[in-house]
């Protein structure tokens, strides 16, 4: 735009002002928007637009329930909950505070009124047993947390004796499997094989074995 002075008023008294042409090729400012900016959505986790083993869990348990979240779960902690010796009440501890533990890095804490209430409504005195069985087989160690007052909260567990229990079992059935795998390939190679004697001489006849 350009903008052009003009003089007023007599020779003595002169005052300008400012007249505002348009150009002829400007175009009006576009007025600022007034939409909120929101947050993106979440992109959708559809089984066709994941891979691997991600893909597999969500089309066993449904995208809903996989969304809403999940845990992995060594399956030595199932399958030699004996060798463990974990009670069934131990086990469903230990399931509670291995979904709370979402980072490596920070270990999970967890009130036991409320996973008693999450085990069906158990006595807050079968959750304490638990944990101190839990405790006294070195599996879990437990810790208080502070808040910022100086009193106490809900305390927090380290689970890394579990962890190396865990390993442990876990290395011994790799070599089981080994093991047994080696033995069903030597039997069936053994099966495979065709061993035929040497042949043997009577009454100057060869007679095959």
């Amino acid at each position: 735009m350009r903008i052009q002075k003009v003089k007023l008023g007599r020779k003595k008294k002169v005052s300008t002002r400012e007249v505002v042409t348009p150009a002829a090729t400007a175009e009006p400012p576009t007025p600022p928007s007034t939409v909120e900016a929101t947050a993106p959505e979440p992109p959708e986790l559809a089984p066709a637009t994941v891979k691997g083993r991600d893909k597999r869990n969500i089309e066993k348990w449904g995208q809903t329930a996989w969304k809403s979240g999940w845990m992995a779960v060594p399956s030595v902690l199932i399958t030699h909950q004996a060798r463990l010796g974990l009670e069934p009440s131990d086990l469903n501890v230990l399931l509670h505070l291995i979904a709370r533990w979402w980072d490596p890095n920070r270990k999970p804490y967890l009130g036991k009124k409320e996973m008693a209430e999450a085990m069906g409504g158990v006595s807050l005195r079968t959750v304490q047993r638990s944990l101190s069985r839990l405790r006294n087989a070195n599996l879990i160690v437990q810790h208080p947390r502070l808040r910022f007052d100086g009193s106490h909260t809900t305390p927090e567990y380290d689970l890394s004796g579990l962890v190396g229990r865990l390993n442990q079992l876990a290395q011994e059935e790799l070599t089981r499997r080994t093991t047994a795998a080696h033995s069903a390939q030597g039997a069936r190679t053994r099966r495979g094989l065709r061993i035929k004697a040497p042949p043997k001489e009577r009454d100057g006849d060869v007679v095959a074995a």
